[in-house]
């Protein structure tokens, strides 16, 4: 209510702007806190997808850089 009796100006603008920063950085930490209350549990499936993780990386790594310098080697 108090915003139907403040003139639009620059202030104004930054503070909504700043509202809306605020309001969605806190909807990341809520979800970074469910995530971790309900995501820390073990499963052997993540145990291996873990330790396979790592070798997709290594390969992944390999193949990009190959493609990276055919491509800016001509």
């Amino acid at each position: 209510m108090i915003w139907l009796f403040i003139e639009y100006s620059i202030a104004l603008h930054f503070i909504e702007a700043f509202k809306k920063v605020v309001n969605l950085w806190m909807w990341v930490l809520v979800l970074f806190g469910y995530s971790a209350v309900w995501l820390n549990k073990i499963c052997p499936i993540m145990a291996y997808a873990n330790e396979a993780n790592y070798l997709f990386y290594i390969f992944h790594q390999i193949i990009t850089v190959i493609i990276v310098y055919y491509n800016f080697e001509s």
